[in-house]
């Protein structure tokens, strides 16, 4: 008799547990998602730092003690800049013609993304935007909130279908005791450090991603760019935590290309443009 694979086998203990494992079970050929899978993701991009000027802050607390509880990836880097390019590389695996450009509409881009993979495998998954007027916004800018920092309206895919663009959501719907499977988050142009200061970021993750880890989250922040241009875009803070995850510093040279793959191998999607040449970061 053929063995079942690992990943199904009879071990999970919760109703949860079984509910995001669901999905997964008609994969027509992909590869089988990693048992990482049955635990929920969420991504944090803060802007304009490098790794240096976040190390080096007084007012960086909280960065420095989430990174040292778990793992410190120290060669990460931006893809290029400014903004926009680095959003749309870890969504798309590709900058889509907009290196060294801020400006976008919303449904421009019409390459596949995470959130299309996402949407035709049947997992869950949330856009959540700081301060964004309403859900599926059309604005390019509305007081704190910017399109260039948003990964997934400026896709044709998602804005033009209520049922993908409906999951970009001002943060406020962000509820941590109802994760879906991936959740991105982008704090808005004060709180994302990007206008306001390195401190003024750092208490807003403080007051919320404490809240995420009890729930069971793993957490990746990272930030969209650097202020060089080495690599690309620049070395940048990049660090996860969540259970089971312990103290380690990891060398290896990543970017945002690199964060696309892990996810996509974690849910067992094909691999999308740049994200096919780069080594996956390990979130488990």
């Amino acid at each position: 008799m053929a063995h079942r694979p690992r990943w199904l086998r009879p071990r999970w203990r919760t109703a949860a547990a079984l509910a995001v494992l669901l999905p997964f079970l008609s994969l027509n050929g992909r590869n089988a998602p990693t048992e990482a899978a049955t635990r929920q993701l969420v991504v944090i991009f803060m802007e304009n730092h490098s790794r240096t000027s976040i190390e080096r802050s007084a007012d960086a607390d909280y960065l420095k003690r989430f990174e040292a509880g778990g793992t410190s990836f120290t060669q990460y880097y931006g893809v290029t800049h400014p903004s926009l390019p680095n959003y749309l590389a870890f969504a798309s695996g590709s900058t889509d013609g907009k290196t060294g450009a801020d400006g976008i509409r919303p449904g421009a881009i019409t390459e596949a993304n995470i959130w299309s993979q996402l949407q035709g495998a049947n997992i869950s998954w949330g856009v959540y935007q700081e301060s964004m007027p309403s859900v599926c916004s059309s604005a390019v800018t509305s007081g704190e909130y910017a399109l260039k920092h948003n990964p997934a309206t400026p896709f044709y895919n998602v804005f033009s279908k209520p049922r993908m663009c409906n999951k970009v959501v001002p943060y406020t719907s962000f509820d941590v005791n109802n994760l879906p499977a991936l959740s991105f988050i982008t704090p808005n142009l004060c709180n994302d450090m990007h206008d306001c200061s390195i401190a003024t970021g750092d208490n807003w993750l403080q007051a919320r991603v404490p809240a995420m880890l009890a729930a069971g989250a793993e957490v990746v922040i990272t930030f969209d760019e650097g202020s060089h241009s080495t690599s690309g875009g620049g070395n940048i803070y990049t660090a996860l935590d969540g259970p089971g995850i312990g103290s380690s510093a990891n060398g290896t040279t990543y970017n945002h290309y690199s964060l696309l793959a892990a996810i996509e191998d974690r849910y067992g999607l094909p691999r999308l443009n740049g994200a096919g040449n780069v080594q996956a970061l390990p979130l488990a």
